[in-house]
């Protein structure tokens, strides 16, 4: 039995970025048009995502959950915090780069990773959290609907992946 773990990452050594980039890679590759926000649908170069995941790490306002299987990383989750001066929306906080590899998949991680998220933000007395999702990532959508997410919007012209144009879904959770 493999051990599963989530945490945190306040720090990123260059074991976890070379794991975290590797995971990337993998979903990139397996899951059609994922994409941690490159223009391509295909990985970009190595030095490309190390130089976007050190990024993550120096934003404040983003924080990064990654999920383990025998210590290696398998995927992440992103939180995005609204900047402290916002006053309007700072009750929310929006979820971003969901992702498990295809070899860390079927062992509850993506759920481990949003229920840890969920309370991540009660605990910093967060009482929404946001999300979209593009139309075709159906484990996705099902995962967020299961999980308590209420469908609010579609954007018709959500991505373009691989010269094809996809819609996108809006969800939010009340926490």
């Amino acid at each position: 039995m493999s051990n599963l773990e989530i945490e945190l990452l306040e720090e990123l050594n260059s074991l976890d970025l070379m794991d975290l980039c590797d995971a990337t890679e993998a979903t990139m590759l397996d899951t059609y048009g994922f994409s941690v926000g490159f223009k391509q649908w295909q990985p970009p170069l190595r030095q490309d995502l190390e130089s976007y995941f050190r990024g993550v790490m120096l934003i404040p306002e983003r924080i990064l959950f990654v999920a383990r299987v025998d210590r290696t990383i398998a995927g992440s989750l992103q939180i995005l915090l609204p900047h402290p001066t916002n006053q309007t929306s700072g009750f929310s906080a929006s979820i971003d780069n969901h992702f498990v590899a295809p070899w860390g998949r079927n062992l509850g991680l993506s759920r481990k990773l949003l229920q840890t998220a969920e309370q991540y933000l009660r605990e910093k007395n967060f009482s929404q959290i946001r999300l979209s999702v593009r139309s075709n990532r159906e484990a996705a959508i099902n995962l967020y609907e299961s999980a308590g997410f209420k469908k609010w919007g579609t954007l018709p012209r959500y991505e373009n992946v691989g010269n094809r144009v996809f819609s996108g879904y809006f969800y939010c959770k009340d926490l």
